[in-house]
């Protein structure tokens, strides 16, 4: 489990995002998809910060990805980009790792990875891109965790995106690239 990478799908359905992290899951490697996961919002108590020996006081299955990411040595994270925003789970998941600011040592030196699918061409969608790696950087120095893009992933890219397989050529390639960010 030395070099186990968490792998989450925050999209809610099975396609593309989960594609993608089945196809760079190797078999030390663990993949959540938060679809059928009850994750509430965080409620900004503020309880993570006083107590040190509890992540966060939200009993839901959060906890099984903290204990996730504290085993594993990169996290991956794939998420869909809807109406030029990333989706709501990711941002939730974000809020919800705040515990993690009071036990850095579970986070602290991992890499981070994040992989954008979405339907305009990565020029289109610089913006987004900006801003979720402003977003992740800032989280990032903050934790001391190392964050990286690994890629976006347009329709531009994937002639029909919602149907990865029928275009394997230019998928493969896109594929090879997100695996030499990540390993």
């Amino acid at each position: 489990m030395d070099n186990m990478k968490l792998l989450i799908n925050t999209s809610s359905r099975e396609k593309n995002c989960y594609k993608i992290l089945n196809d760079i899951k190797e078999d030390d490697d663990y993949l959540i998809s938060l679809s059928n996961k009850d994750i509430k919002p965080c409620r900004g108590c503020g309880n993570c910060k006083k107590q040190l020996d509890e992540f966060c006081i939200i009993k839901d299955e959060m906890h099984e990805i903290y204990e996730k990411m504290a085993k594993a040595k990169k996290i991956v994270i794939a998420t869909p980009v809807y109406y030029n925003f990333f989706n709501g789970t990711l941002k939730n998941i974000i809020d919800r790792t705040r515990p993690q600011f009071s036990h850095t040592e579970l986070i602290k030196s991992k890499e981070v990875y994040l992989i954008l699918i979405g339907a305009m061409s990565e020029y289109e969608n610089k913006d987004v891109i900006n801003m979720i790696n402003s977003y992740f950087m800032g989280i990032a120095g903050f934790m001391e965790f190392n964050f990286h893009f690994a890629g976006y992933i347009s329709s531009g890219d994937i002639e029909k995106i919602d149907d990865i397989e029928k275009n394997n050529i230019n998928y493969n390639e896109i594929l090879k690239r997100i695996k030499n960010s990540i390993n």
